[in-house]
């Protein structure tokens, strides 16, 4: 839904053609910090065996550019995650929200006895606390769509609270704080979620925005609203 609301060829390419990405630097470094984690989380829950994960996705052609600030990402992991007893790491929660499946993948959960957390990881190149400030949860909706899927998996039985931890591979670490999601927020977000995916069901629009610049499909893109032909290797 983020990609649809950011640009709707955009998600049209990554999710109806399953068009290949081409990963940039930020994509391979990103990429191989959420790889530690999560497999160290679903491992033995050490900064060594999230190093070791990280280093296998990187391989030998990316690890000597990628793999030390990945590393020094990796190693200002605040310890309390490597505690949470039974993590749920990017499982699959496909819920029905007013009568479509909605599916999502959040990037760590859990449940305690005071209810049902939800974590979004966020890795940049910058000082973290730079980033904060655009990841708050009423700014991002992302964790709250999260947050919703999970009230849902859980039957409305416990509180939800959601969160940012984002990892800088400068070697630094910004928490944000827990936000309680509301019966009100949840209701709110999932009414939006219903309505975006509405949406979905028909062609998608272009439209030029900041974000096209920088956009893995910026060359296809150009190629087709130009009237070309253009191709691509599944």
């Amino acid at each position: 839904m983020a990609v649809w609301q950011e640009c709707e060829m955009k998600w049209w390419y990554r999710y109806k053609l399953r068009m290949p990405l081409v990963a940039t630097g930020p994509m391979v470094s990103g990429g191989a910090i959420h790889a530690g984690l999560e497999g160290a989380l679903l491992g033995k829950k050490t900064v060594a065996d999230a190093w070791r994960v990280a280093g296998n996705y990187l391989g030998e052609e990316n690890i000597e550019k990628y793999g030390p600030g990945a590393k020094r990402a990796l190693e200002a992991t605040p310890s309390w995650l490597w505690e949470v007893e039974v993590p749920q790491v990017e499982l699959k929660l496909e819920v029905q929200l007013g009568g479509h499946v909605v599916v999502g993948k959040p990037d760590l959960w859990w449940v305690d006895k005071d209810g049902a957390f939800v974590v979004e990881f966020k890795s940049t190149s910058d000082d973290p606390s730079r980033k904060l400030e655009d990841y708050q949860p009423l700014g991002n909706p992302q964790p709250l769509r999260y947050a919703v899927l999970v009230d849902k998996y859980l039957e409305g039985k416990l509180p939800v609270y959601v969160m940012h931890l984002i990892l800088s591979t400068r070697g630094k670490v910004c928490e944000g704080a827990w936000y309680p999601v509301s019966r009100s927020v949840l209701e709110r977000e999932e009414k939006e979620m219903v309505e975006i995916v509405g949406r979905m069901e028909r062609a998608p629009l272009w439209h030029r925005s900041w974000a096209c610049g920088r956009c893995e499909f910026k060359e296809i893109d150009e190629v087709r609203v130009t009237g070309g032909e253009w191709e691509w290797n599944m």
